[in-house]
């Protein structure tokens, strides 16, 4: 959905992990970080919510309820 975004995240993420486990050293290292985007992830917002919807054991209420009865 963002353009560059995997991108981003791989360099942010290397970046971390230099710092925090590499305690900032700059030598060599045969880790590689890859962040795989999937081609779905434009829906991956409805397939959760969808996936949420189904699961049983979950007390929905509506918004007229909620004003009325506060969160219990």
């Amino acid at each position: 959905m963002f353009p560059g975004y995997p991108t981003r995240i791989t360099k942010d993420l290397w970046s971390i992990f230099k710092r925090k486990v590499l305690k900032g050293s700059n030598h060599q290292t045969k880790i590689k970080i890859n962040v795989i985007d999937s081609f779905r992830r434009k829906h991956s917002v409805f397939t959760g919510g969808s996936v949420l919807c189904k699961l049983s054991g979950l007390n929905w209420i509506t918004k007229a309820q909620y004003e009325e009865e506060g969160d219990k």
